[in-house]
């Protein structure tokens, strides 16, 4: 192939990589974002977070049986989070520290860039929004990692409501 060839296919495979990167977050395993915990097309039980006590104040479930693979990342657990009305907002994605390079590799390929990164401690934090999906990607020392996503239902809802108000 001419080298002048090669210039037009990377630039359309870039573009094609940047607008894939930006695509909305809808669903989490084909489950819609503020899905009603008894609407969920598997059965869930409570999830004893005791362990992790930067995760037990929130009320998380799990889901016997689950596929504990994302590509070629393997998960030690998925944890589903509901807000106050019960709608699914939040999946938690416990991984180990030998796919800990593949989970990174792949929220780089699917939304680029993080928006930012911090050490906290003895962890590292990357971070993504992504429409009204917030992603949080945090790596501990061990290499351990947890990834959230955490859709805000209700931003959407409080934008609309008071953008198109016809009172003043």
């Amino acid at each position: 192939m001419k080298p002048l060839n090669v210039l037009p296919f990377l630039l359309i495979s870039l573009s094609l990589t940047a607008l894939r990167a930006q695509e909305a977050v809808k669903d989490f395993r084909g489950i819609s974002w503020g899905t009603s915990r008894t609407d969920m097309p598997f059965e869930l039980k409570k999830a004893d977070m005791r362990n992790q006590p930067e995760l037990a104040d929130l009320s998380l479930y799990r889901r016997p049986g689950e596929d504990l693979t994302i590509g070629t990342a393997t998960l030690k657990n998925i944890y589903y989070g509901f807000d106050e009305k019960q709608r699914l907002n939040l999946v938690v994605l416990e991984g180990t520290p030998e796919s800990n390079e593949d989970m990174e590799y792949i929220l780089r390929q699917r939304f680029g860039k993080a928006d930012g990164r911090v050490r906290q401690g003895g962890k590292f934090i990357r971070g993504w929004s992504v429409g009204r999906v917030d992603v949080v990607f945090t790596e501990s020392r061990s290499k351990d990692y947890t990834v959230l996503l955490e859709a805000n239902e209700d931003e959407d809802a409080f934008y609309e409501i008071n953008t198109s108000i016809e009172d003043f």
